[in-house]
């Protein structure tokens, strides 16, 4: 199985910096197969994740699948010991992607 892609922080300009120079050893990326930790609480950024999986999956079903198994693999290379968050933010990915589709035509 693969390492989860990259799903670190997005959606408000400058937050990822600002939270990983204020709270530097509350902040880790996940890029190997070989970092299996536990943590605290775990963020999970969705629309990085959903961004990735609709643009290759044209078949609903198999986005599902995908998302599902993209999660599954996330929390296995970082285990939560009290919560997860799943943080969405502004429109979800679909809606971007269909916009930005029509605006190309």
């Amino acid at each position: 199985s693969s390492p989860p892609s990259s799903t670190a922080l997005h959606g408000i300009r400058g937050f990822r910096s600002w939270f990983s120079s204020t709270f530097p050893t509350s902040y880790r990326s996940i890029d190997t197969l070989t970092d299996f930790e536990e943590f605290d609480h775990v963020l999970i950024d969705m629309n990085q994740i959903l961004h990735v999986v609709l643009r290759r999956r044209h078949d609903e079903d198999k986005a599902l699948l995908a998302m599902f198994k993209e999660l599954d693999d996330t929390l296995r290379y970082a285990k939560p010991r009290r919560c997860v968050v799943f943080s969405f933010d502004g429109p979800p990915s679909a809606a971007k992607l269909a916009t930005q589709r029509v605006r190309r035509q």
